[in-house]
């Protein structure tokens, strides 16, 4: 995903910069900086979702951040799921929006073809604001005007009766039966997108309330940008077929 948002940023000719955690990965690498206007606009920078004010270089003085790193897994065995999946789903929200960042939200609830099954758009009204802390990230750069958070559907029901047969699911809906022991990749979607809610309702740094969007997607499918990923989205695509 994120390197299909790469490509379109610099085909619409915004200056890019990527986050990554280990940039001797170049066969990841190679084929994002050989995209049109990669070598005049775009750089990477090293950042890792558990490491706090590690994205600060790369945010500072951007004016939109894309936030599309989360552990897409589900750990073989119980003892991982914190660490492999529950701490950088949540951390990679704070670390990246900074522990009193909070701009206005909207959540779209999107259905499996891609279509807004219902959009509700809420402005909160920002309280007073807060200084930013040095390991704050989008918190601490004035220049950022709005943040997109990938979230999932998985943040939005876990099992599929659970509001009731028949009943549809919104953006007003959570996946409130899942948990650390079942389902816990919907759970760490769940509570990373409550986190950022709560950042937002509690705290602003913004005057005015600039903009943050979630959207849940159910799937993402397509070719990679880079053949070193093929095989891993292939076998993920594969049950949809």
């Amino acid at each position: 995903m994120a390197g299909r948002i790469i490509e379109r940023l610099l085909a619409a000719g915004h200056t890019v910069r990527a986050t990554v955690r280990d940039p001797s990965k170049e066969a990841l690498l190679a084929p994002l900086r050989a995209l049109p206007g990669a070598t005049e606009r775009l750089t990477f920078h090293v950042a890792d979702l558990l490491k706090p004010g590690s994205f600060s270089e790369a945010v500072a003085g951007c004016k939109y951040v894309v936030h599309t790193a989360s552990p897409f897994m589900t750990p073989s065995k119980q003892s991982d799921v914190q660490a492999k999946l529950l701490d950088p789903a949540l951390m990679g929200t704070t670390t990246l929006l900074g522990a009193r960042f909070s701009p206005s939200l909207r959540r779209c609830a999107t259905s499996s073809c891609g279509a807004l099954q219902r959009l509700r758009c809420e402005v909160v009204p920002p309280p007073l604001n807060r200084s930013p802390h040095p390991a704050d990230a989008v918190n601490a750069a004035p220049s950022v005007q709005r943040v997109v958070l990938t979230s999932s559907c998985a943040a939005i029901y876990g099992d599929s009766h659970q509001s009731g047969a028949g009943v549809p699911f919104t953006e007003a809906d959570w996946a409130a039966k899942t948990s650390p022991t079942y389902l816990p990749y919907y759970y760490s979607k769940k509570i990373a997108e409550e986190k950022a809610w709560e950042m937002q309702k509690a705290q602003s740094r913004y005057a005015g309330g600039a903009a943050r969007a979630g959207a849940s997607s159910c799937a993402v499918v397509g070719a990679a940008t880079s053949p070193a990923c093929s095989a891993a989205c292939a076998c993920s695509a594969h049950p949809l077929l």
